[in-house]
């Protein structure tokens, strides 16, 4: 999910926003967060999953059902046309075995077989109600003729009933669409024999004499309370179905501002609420990533919801303290990728070089062998970052330890051991992944058999950042810095600053930016032994850190900018 040269949108804080604790704090919470954001959209996704198998359900029920009745007419002629009736069950069965058919229809066609379904029910039933009541109305006996008229047009509400109670049971709606689908049919008994009484003398003769008031009445109320029954069933079940979904993830957060916001998501400060944790919480959008380059249509987006679970998972299982912790992650109904990880109060190693300059030696190689620690830790579980380079490594406050590095964004990791024994990879052989600045000449090159030493590599373009402020290679374009990693010797750090460097840090930067991975240290623990021995002017340590984090301020507002990028990063790339 990464493109190659991210260059995210810093920090976008907005004022902060109680989002749990009612019902308009969470509906706030779903409109603004990207996962839980969207809440209509994510609704939608769930309202057609449901409705799909609801009317799966209920379209096998009348193709059975209606099925039988017709059959029966072969061995019990009627008196009148079953062409009507056919139709309406050829085109339920065929609209059924579309539903069965399909994996996920969209929620237009889908309501649009709802309403056929029960639209031609009901005009199958009025067809037959017709020929019947007509039928009973002409019995030569009068009153034998109003008792079957009556009969038949009991039945009639009767079977409307059936069809509301139907309705309410299959169809995730709210009270108001129920009611707007259910009150024509409990109207249209009483409409549809005025009708007849009107249209038909004999009928009316027929209702003269069985029609009075205390039936047809009693006959209203009893539609009257299949009708409110529905109703409010409907909005008792669409009330509950509403607050489980809010409850579900935005009870244990609420968000306090945007941290940060990339083409891909958001990033949000987010506080838990029992434990009153902060975290940030990062959100991948699916629809973005169409966008984005690369594979299209859901294969991309596939490729993309890979890579972050990936992600996700890989970060999990590191124990190193200088790894950003992961608390939780999912897929949201309407597929986007969400993960809650520990909220860092710092600055990434990019803005930092950016804001306030090249760092000294001493403080260069503090930064690094914290690095170095979690990346070994990476390394020993068998895992190899990819896309090592300033915006992923955080300095930060921890308890009261000051420039304690967290190691983020996972999002290209590659497991060496089940790469090696040829399961599936999230980046295929030939295609580049990571930041062009930072790209090891193996990954340049889209080589198979890349291993810890790339890490290595990009962490020694991190050194070279840190004590000179320039990148290794300073080239215009993109690919044009990729071809440099491939074949051009980097310059010494000395011979790019005007600050003072040592040559044993010299030697062990340009050790770790040799083209041939033999050539590089070969394991992360060398590469910190290596920074340790390094004779610096002066010291550095928390108490130096600590002074100069009160003297400078953080001046972020959190991961979110780094995480904002790895949003943009951690999406598009190949």
């Amino acid at each position: 999910m990464m493109r190659l040269t991210p260059e995210s949108p810093r920090t976008d804080p907005q004022g902060g926003s109680s989002l749990v604790g009612d019902s308009d704090c969470r509906h706030n919470f779903c409109r603004h967060f990207g996962m839980g954001g969207r809440k209509e959209s994510q609704l939608k996704a769930r309202l057609a999953y449901a409705l799909q198998n609801r009317l799966r359900a209920f379209g096998t029920l009348i193709v059975l059902v209606a099925g039988f009745g017709l059959t029966r007419h072969i061995f019990f002629p009627a008196d009148f046309s079953l062409l009507p009736p056919l139709f309406v069950w050829l085109t339920v069965a065929a609209a059924t075995a579309y539903l069965y058919r399909r994996q996920e229809a969209p929620l237009g066609p889908l309501r649009l077989i709802e309403g056929w379904f029960f639209a031609g029910t009901v005009m199958a039933m009025a067809f037959q109600s017709y020929h019947l009541i007509l039928e009973g109305a002409r019995l030569p006996i009068a009153e034998e003729a109003a008792a079957m008229t009556m009969l038949h047009w009991f039945r009639l509400c009767l079977h409307m009933a059936l069809i509301i109670a139907a309705y309410a049971m299959f169809m995730p709606a709210s009270w108001k669409r129920t009611l707007a689908h259910t009150l024509p049919m409990a109207v249209w008994p009483f409409a549809f024999g005025w009708w007849m009484i009107g249209a038909h003398a004999e009928v009316a003769a027929a209702a003269a004499q069985q029609a009075d008031f205390e039936k047809v009445s009693a006959a209203a109320l009893a539609m009257a309370t299949a009708l409110s029954i529905a109703v409010f069933g409907t909005y008792i079940i669409d009330s509950l179905r509403q607050a489980d979904y809010e409850r579900g993830f935005a009870s244990q957060y609420h968000l306090e501002k945007k941290l940060g916001k990339g083409g891909m998501g958001e990033v949000w400060l987010a506080r838990h609420n029992l434990l009153t944790r902060p975290a940030a919480i990062k959100v991948i959008r699916p629809e973005m990533l169409r966008d984005s380059g690369g594979p299209s249509g859901s294969t991309a987006i596939t490729l993309a919801m890979k890579r972050f679970e990936r992600e996700a998972q890989a970060t999990a299982t590191l124990t190193s303290p200088n790894t950003i912790e992961l608390y939780d992650f999912g897929t949201t109904e309407d597929g986007s990728f969400y993960y809650v990880m520990e909220y860092l109060d710092g600055l990434d190693l990019d803005t930092l070089v950016e804001n306030h300059g090249p760092v000294s030696i001493a403080r260069a190689v503090y930064l690094l062998t914290q690095a170095c620690d979690s990346l070994a830790d990476a390394h020993e579980h068998g895992l190899i970052h990819r896309d090592v380079k300033p915006a992923n490594i955080f300095a930060t406050r921890k308890g009261i330890n000051y420039d304690f590095v967290k190691v983020l964004d996972f999002g290209l990791v590659k497991d060496v051991d089940t790469s090696e024994n040829g399961r599936t990879q999230l980046t295929g052989e030939g295609m580049a992944s990571g930041t062009p600045a930072y790209m090891p000449p193996e990954i340049a090159l889209g080589k198979k058999d890349v291993d810890r030493r790339a890490d290595i590599y990009a962490l020694g373009a991190v050194g070279y950042w840190l004590a000179t402020g320039q990148l290794v290679f300073d080239s215009r374009l993109p690919m044009e810095m990729v071809v440099d990693h491939v074949k051009t010797e980097p310059k010494a750090p000395s011979s790019r600053t005007e600050l003072a460097i040592p040559q044993q840090f010299d030697e062990v930067i340009l050790r770790t930016l040799a083209k041939d991975p033999e050539g590089r240290f070969q394991s992360m623990r060398q590469f910190a032994d290596a920074l340790r021995d390094i004779p610096t002017e002066g010291t550095w340590d928390n108490r130096q850190a600590e002074g100069w984090w009160k003297l400078h301020g953080n001046g972020s507002g959190g991961n979110g900018a780094a995480v904002g990028e790895a949003v943009d990063a951690s999406a598009t790339a190949h």
